[in-house]
């Protein structure tokens, strides 16, 4: 929200990966039909479609009261809505994962769709990608480590300053780069 707020930013948001970052989290689940699928993933806060400019083909994006939902939303690309529901709707469905002893299955549900997403740039091979949302008192959650912003034209002189100090009053523990 401080973010959002300086003149000029036009959309902010925290994620555990972006893209051209070099790093990968990839997750592989077994489903139910006795498939393994290998999903890539990133962990995103409120606004990171909008960061980025990718376009909802369905359903919806995140939103801040989604923290009081007993089930974890997921927003995946249409490569991994292909491989987990075919040509179904995946809106609203929970992933076809095997049953397991923490009910993993279950606690996610699809609430949206983007294209396919090419984290490592338009000219990468199309992976299967899916986006849950940051939960922090999720004990398995993972914590945002980069802070993607979308500024309108070219930042004035010494916003980067400006973004760094404003930061680093909200959080002095913390470092900032």
């Amino acid at each position: 929200a401080e973010v959002r707020a300086l003149p000029g930013v036009v959309a902010a948001a925290g994620a555990s990966s972006t893209p051209y970052d070099g790093s990968t989290w990839v997750w592989t689940s077994d489903l139910a039909d006795g498939s393994v699928v290998s999903v890539n993933m990133s962990a995103v806060g409120d606004g990171y479609f909008d960061v980025l400019g990718m376009r909802l083909v369905a359903g919806r994006g995140f939103a801040p009261d989604d923290v009081a939902l007993d089930w974890k939303p997921l927003v995946i690309d249409r490569e991994l809505a292909r491989a987990w529901f075919g040509d179904e709707d995946p809106i609203g469905r929970n992933p076809p994962f095997k049953p397991d002893d923490e009910g993993e299955s279950q606690r996610n549900r699809v609430v949206g769709l983007v294209d396919d997403y090419r984290k490592d740039g338009e000219l990468a091979g199309a992976t299967n990608f899916a986006f849950p949302t940051l939960d922090l008192d999720y004990p398995k959650g993972n914590p945002y480590n980069t802070l993607v912003l979308r500024v309108a034209g070219t930042p004035p002189a010494g916003f980067e300053q400006e973004l760094l100090a404003g930061l680093q009053r909200l959080a002095p523990a913390w470092s900032f780069d």
